[in-house]
């Protein structure tokens, strides 16, 4: 009961907007979040590139507004939920790449 309360105050007093098209947002299991899922759906795989003698598999195109959005809440504002969902598109991009499980050469980077 108290931990309801305390979701619904906490709610009242501070609010979770998207990040993206500021659309309110419900907490989920008493979690904050920084993006809706219609704006999450709009972040889709950038293909791989190649420079010099390295291949770059990002995890979706930077130019995408919802995907900048995320980044630079996390970097700049400091929205520490815009962690989760930004873990979920590497994760994502590492699962359907093959290369990462036949190679032991791979590195991450922000």
């Amino acid at each position: 009961m108290l931990r309801t309360l305390g979701c619904i105050l906490k709610d009242a007093l501070f609010p979770c907007f998207c990040v993206s098209c500021a659309t309110y947002l419900e907490r989920r299991d008493g979690r904050e979040r920084a993006i809706c899922d219609e704006c999450r759906a709009r972040i889709g795989p950038a293909p791989r590139e190649e420079v010099e003698n390295l291949v770059i598999y990002p995890g979706g195109r930077y130019e995408t507004p919802e995907l900048r959005a995320l980044v630079c809440a996390l970097k700049y504002e400091r929205i520490q939920s815009a962690a989760e969902p930004l873990a979920e598109i590497i994760a994502h991009r590492i699962a359907r790449e093959s290369i990462f499980a036949r190679s032991n050469e791979w590195l991450i980077v922000p």
